[in-house]
C-alpha cells in the first residue's frame, strides 16, 4: 500500500513494503500487575487550570501532564510512539483489553536541559518512569516493524 502510493506519484522510483524485525520497547504489565483505573461510563477528570473533561482524552495538559480518558492499551502505545519522546517504536505486549483512565507525570517531548530539572521537580522524570506508575514498563527488544524499501531511483527526465 505505501509503495504503490509513492509510485503513483514517483514513477521513476521503485519501492516495495517491507516488514523487519527493529529494536522496539515493548509495553508489558510489570511485577505486581496492573494500577489501572478501569474506565466507566460518564467517567470524567478535572484537569487543573482547566475545564472537566468527558469522553475519550488523550494527551498532554501542560507540559508534564499526560491525561488519559477511556483509554486502551493500544491507544497509550500509539502515542508512546512519537519520535520526539522516545527512541524507538513501542508495541503493546500487555494483554490488557479494557479501557482507563490514568493520570502521569511524562514530559510532552524531550525537553531541553534547562527544563528537565523543571520536570523532575514536577514529578515527570521520565516515560520509563511514568508508566511504571500503572504498573505497566518499557522493555527493550526486537519486533516487527513496516517500512518501505527504495529498490531504485531514476534520473528525471530532461528539459
Amino acid at each position: 500500500m505505501l509503495a504503490s502510493t509513492w509510485q503513483a506519484f514517483l514513477p521513476r522510483m521503485k519501492v516495495h513494503d517491507d516488514t523487519a524485525d527493529h529494536p522496539v520497547y515493548n509495553l508489558v504489565v510489570a511485577k505486581g500487575g496492573p494500577k489501572l483505573m478501569d474506565y466507566h461510563a460518564g467517567d470524567s477528570l478535572q484537569v487543573v487550570g482547566g475545564p472537566s473533561r468527558q469522553g475519550k482524552t488523550l494527551g498532554w495538559f501542560g507540559p508534564f501532564n499526560l491525561v488519559g480518558l477511556d483509554v486502551t492499551m493500544a491507544d497509550l502505545a500509539g502515542l508512546l510512539n512519537r519520535p520526539d519522546l522516545i527512541d524507538r517504536a513501542v508495541i503493546n505486549k500487555t494483554g490488557l483489553t479494557g479501557t482507563y483512565d490514568f493520570t502521569l507525570p511524562i514530559p510532552a517531548g524531550r525537553l531541553p536541559d534547562q527544563l528537565q530539572q523543571a520536570a523532575e521537580d514536577a514529578g515527570a522524570g521520565s516515560v520509563f518512569e511514568g508508566v511504571k506508575q500503572l504498573g505497566l514498563q518499557l522493555v527493550p527488544s526486537t519486533g516487527p516493524i513496516r517500512g518501505m524499501v527504495v529498490d531504485h531511483i531514476g534520473r528525471p527526465p530532461e528539459n
